[in-house]
């Protein structure tokens, strides 16, 4: 198959009476980065090598290449329609039908920091980690102490992290990646440390780079005496992360039962929609299984009040998607609600 980015203009032109339309693709291929799909450049080709014989087709060819859209972006105008609040954008459809939906987590992972399922709060850490931003300070300037609080968070090492709290470490100090201690503390699943930082005043509301907090990943752990404190000290139970999905959400689709239940005596509300367009109990039925753990979640959500046949943006509820997946326990537990 002749690719008109690498042909030469002028062997094109003499050997194709499609020559000078070729030739403007070409130029035009050269000065987009991203302007034309893979499939849309494999149709002009086929009009260019079918149609030389037909001139009177290469209007038809150019026109659609001045046509083809700047970007590969979902239209804007795709339907809301189906999702559970009646309130969903076209880009939360697009995102929840195509780029995020979710790919299996590895089970049984022996790194407890990859245990984190897809739509999390922030991922794993090694996922985070690659979409960090660059930081905005690169040269990070920290007191001796508050490093040697950051060293023990990733050592794991209480005794040293309590030391230097002891000799006025900076608990509210970012490090390079833009995280506090306390972040980074819960991201590495350092609990002792994690409620020896809340007991000195960090702030669970502090947002990193990529809008999480350590109150939203305390719930996506699963770190549920963390998640408690965090409560405790002042944490904003509304808070939602870059998807649009609070605490309840990451705790559901991570399948944390006691997260859930300490979240719903909180007041989380089941039936809030994030910017795909799901409930925490369609996070559950997507990203969940037969499991223990994601059959508690469930009939935690069921019994706080989840509807399992609300809709989401593609026009499933939460039985269609299990019953997709072959997830036939939690089939059956969302079934029974559903007569009721």
């Amino acid at each position: 198959m002749i690719d008109p980015a690498r042909v030469d203009d002028e062997t094109l032109c003499t050997r194709s009476r499609m020559g000078p339309m070729i030739v403007r693709m070409n130029r035009s291929a050269r000065r987009r980065t991203s302007g034309i799909s893979v499939v849309a450049v494999a149709t002009l080709i086929g009009v260019v090598s079918t149609g030389c014989s037909s001139p009177s087709s290469s209007p038809t060819a150019e026109a659609s290449l001045s046509q083809a859209p700047s970007n590969s972006s979902m239209p804007s105008s795709t339907p809301s329609a189906g999702r559970a609040n009646g309130s969903a954008s076209g880009q939360g459809a697009a995102r929840a039908t195509s780029s995020r939906m979710p790919t299996a987590t590895p089970s049984g992972t022996s790194d407890p920091a990859q245990s984190i399922g897809p739509l999390a709060s922030g991922g794993s850490v090694a996922e985070s980690d690659a979409l960090m931003v660059e930081p905005t300070s690169p040269s990070v300037k920290l007191s001796p102490a508050t490093e040697e609080l950051f060293t023990a968070i990733k050592n794991g090492d209480t005794t040293k992290a309590r030391a230097a709290l002891n000799n006025k470490a900076d608990i509210g100090a970012l490090d390079a990646s833009g995280r506090s201690a306390l972040m980074r503390a819960v991201i590495h699943k350092r609990e002792d440390i994690a409620l020896a930082l809340l007991g000195a005043g960090a702030d669970p509301n502090t947002s990193d780079p990529m809008g999480d907090t350590p109150y939203l990943r305390s719930s996506a752990n699963g770190m549920t005496t963390v998640l408690s404190s965090c409560l405790e000290h002042g944490a904003d139970i509304k808070a939602t992360n870059r998807l649009g999905s609070d605490a309840l959400m990451v705790a559901s689709e991570n399948g944390h039962p006691a997260a859930v239940k300490l979240l719903l005596q909180h007041g989380l509300s089941v039936s809030r929609v994030n910017d795909l367009g799901w409930t925490a109990l369609h996070e559950a039925a997507v990203l969940g299984g037969n499991s223990s753990r994601y059959l508690s979640v469930v009939k935690l959500l069921l019994e706080g009040g989840a509807d399992p046949q609300l809709l989401d943006p593609t026009g499933k509820s939460a039985v269609d998607i299990a019953a997709e997946r072959g997830h036939s326990r939690m089939l059956a537990i969302l079934r029974q609600y559903t007569a009721h």
